[in-house]
Protein backbone atom coordinates (compact mmCIF):
# COMPACT_ATOMS: atom_id res chain seq x y z
CA UNK A 1 0.00 0.00 0.00
CA UNK A 2 2.14 2.84 -1.28
CA UNK A 3 -0.73 5.29 -0.94
CA UNK A 4 -0.37 7.10 2.38
CA UNK A 5 -3.85 7.89 3.62
CA UNK A 6 -4.59 9.46 7.01
CA UNK A 7 -5.36 6.86 9.66
CA UNK A 8 -8.49 8.77 10.60
CA UNK A 9 -9.95 8.35 7.12
CA UNK A 10 -8.81 5.01 5.71
CA UNK A 11 -10.00 4.21 2.20
CA UNK A 12 -12.53 1.40 2.59
CA UNK A 13 -14.67 -0.08 -0.21
CA UNK A 14 -17.80 0.62 1.81
CA UNK A 15 -20.80 2.69 0.82
CA UNK A 16 -20.97 6.18 2.42
CA UNK A 17 -24.27 5.22 4.02
CA UNK A 18 -22.77 2.10 5.55
CA UNK A 19 -19.84 4.13 6.82
CA UNK A 20 -22.21 6.63 8.40
CA UNK A 21 -24.18 3.83 10.04
CA UNK A 22 -21.03 2.24 11.43
CA UNK A 23 -19.72 5.66 12.46
CA UNK A 24 -22.99 6.44 14.21
CA UNK A 25 -22.56 3.33 16.35
CA UNK A 26 -19.16 4.56 17.46
CA UNK A 27 -20.25 8.20 17.44
CA UNK A 28 -21.45 7.88 21.04
CA UNK A 29 -17.98 6.80 22.09
CA UNK A 30 -16.35 9.44 19.89
CA UNK A 31 -18.47 12.19 21.41
CA UNK A 32 -16.84 11.41 24.76
CA UNK A 33 -13.47 12.29 23.23
CA UNK A 34 -14.68 15.52 21.62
Amino acid sequence: MSYKAPIRFPIIPYNPLELLLKFNLKNKDLKALF
